[in-house]
């Protein structure tokens, strides 16, 4: 156990060990879509005499960024929504901040100024590395994005030469048209605001699944306390015999697995000069970690018996364990409203002690998604609603809790795995809490049904809505 523990540190930070740094000098501004999108709702509740903090949240979520080309995002957005004097005070702010250099480089070895540091590029003809003493370089683009900025708010629209103004407008895209359309102009700033129809849809739309997703599992979670009060339903998990390791050490052999396709990432990313590719080779890579999940085969284990055992069956017939995992996962939503919730508390507690942190948290698949092509889309939606719900209900609810439920009870392997799943997602000790509470759920399912189609049936359910408000959203930000 020593040892898988281990191995579980070890994968949630494999990323961040050995995935390369990104070469960013002079690349685009990123985050600008979601920021016109909460710019839009903040028009939307505007016109109904309801202004919300949209545009806050949008700088919030700027401000993750450690990019200075994205943080000055937040300068035109802090124009639009606070004016002038705000915009000002965050350009200061920005300007002042110390860079990406870690803090053991020293000052005199650092280019200036150092507000505008990024990690220098890799040697166009060769691949090589910046050598350390010139990893950090000056992105030049960011500090003409300064200076059009500064000109914009302290001389006004009229003293703003044509190619800043151009510059803002290529570079920043929707937030760079509004700040640069002269507030006189109401027309044209009006039309900027076209799109205000889709960003009011998405509201609607994220309120109707709202109301009927949580009306359902109400439903459903009643339903099913009732069933168990009565005791009219049925737990068909058949605990095995203690003994045995086959089973957990498919969680180690698939942990392996994973470092290694990390790894080959890395190597990839060093031999092929193009990112997409690399991106796209990595999602595919992770297709073949499903031969982990047959390490009991390969150990001698018999293919109808490591069916069984990993609840690969449906003696009911398939078609009615999927209906049950619909039917579990909404009955899971009360818990997994309750995750949520500890979440936010332990949010607030955290601030509350700790003071708040550095960078507020992101969300890497939207902006992967924001930024990928439609053939990466496309893997990114496979590898969350296939891949996902096979990979992790086998490994976790098939061989995991089968392992623990020959030793232990209900109560005890539904919140070891639930732990072990959440916390193999490395979103970190805050944000675990509507994880774990899946995790709870799709256990409870496998030992309601002794198969694990309908565990994987809810996590799928789960994903593709989430994938779907992303890409709704998106649709709103485009």
């Amino acid at each position: 156990m020593t040892l898988l523990y281990l191995l579980i540190a070890v994968s949630q930070n494999m990323s961040s060990y050995i995935t390369p740094p990104e070469k960013q000098l002079g690349r685009e501004p990123r985050g600008g879509e979601m920021a016109k999108l909460m710019m839009l709702i903040e028009r939307a509740f505007e016109g109904m005499g309801a202004p919300g903090q949209f545009a806050q949240a949008a700088f919030t979520q700027i401000e993750a960024s450690t990019h200075p080309a994205d943080r000055l995002q937040g300068v035109l957005l802090l124009g639009e929504s606070e004016g002038v004097d705000s915009a000002l005070d965050h350009l200061a702010t920005v300007r002042t901040a110390s860079g990406q250099a870690p803090r053991e480089t020293p000052e005199a070895s650092l280019p200036s100024p150092r507000w505008a540091l990024v990690r220098a590029p890799d040697d166009p003809d060769t691949g090589t590395p910046a050598p350390e003493d010139q990893e950090y370089v000056v992105d030049d683009e960011v500090i003409l994005d300064a200076a059009a900025m500064e000109t914009l708010y302290t001389r006004g629209l009229d003293e703003l030469p044509d190619d800043a103004r151009a510059r803002l407008v290529d570079r920043y895209g929707w937030l760079g048209r509004l700040a640069t359309t002269p507030e006189s102009d109401t027309a044209a700033r009006e039309a900027l605001y076209d799109d205000l129809s889709w960003a009011i849809g998405f509201l609607l739309f994220v309120f109707v699944l709202l109301a009927v997703w949580g009306l359902a599992g109400l439903t459903m979670f009643i339903v099913a306390i009732v069933m168990m009060a009565t005791r009219r339903l049925r737990w068909r998990f058949e605990a095995p015999a203690p003994g045995g390791s086959v089973f957990l050490e498919t969680f180690a052999v698939f942990l392996l697995g994973f470092g290694l396709v990390q790894v080959l990432g890395v190597v990839a990313s060093k031999l092929i000069s193009d990112a997409t590719v690399v991106v796209r080779l990595s999602m595919a890579a992770q297709w073949m970690l499903l031969l982990t999940l047959f390490w009991p085969v390969l150990r001698g284990v018999r293919l109808r018996d490591w069916r069984g055992a990993v609840g690969w069956t449906a003696p009911n017939g398939v078609f009615r364990e999927i209906l049950a995992g619909v039917a579990g996962y909404f009955a899971g939503v009360p818990i997994l409203v309750m995750g949520m919730i500890v979440t936010v508390l332990l949010t607030f507690a955290s601030a509350a002690i700790f003071g708040e942190p550095e960078s507020p948290p992101s969300n890497p698949i939207l902006e992967m998604l924001q930024s990928a092509d439609f053939v990466t889309i496309i893997l990114l939606i496979t590898l969350a609603t296939i891949w996902a719900p096979i990979a992790e209900e086998t490994l976790f609810r098939g061989a995991v809790y089968r392992h623990l439920r020959g030793r232990a009870g209900v109560l005890v392997c539904t919140v070891a795995t639930a732990f072990l799943f959440a916390f193999m997602h490395s979103y970190g000790p805050l944000m675990v809490g509507p994880l774990i509470a899946l995790g709870v759920t799709f256990a409870l399912i496998r030992e309601w049904r002794g198969s694990i189609i309908g565990a994987m049936t809810a996590h799928c359910l789960h994903n593709a809505t989430i994938m779907c408000l992303m890409l709704v959203a998106m649709r709103a930000m485009a």
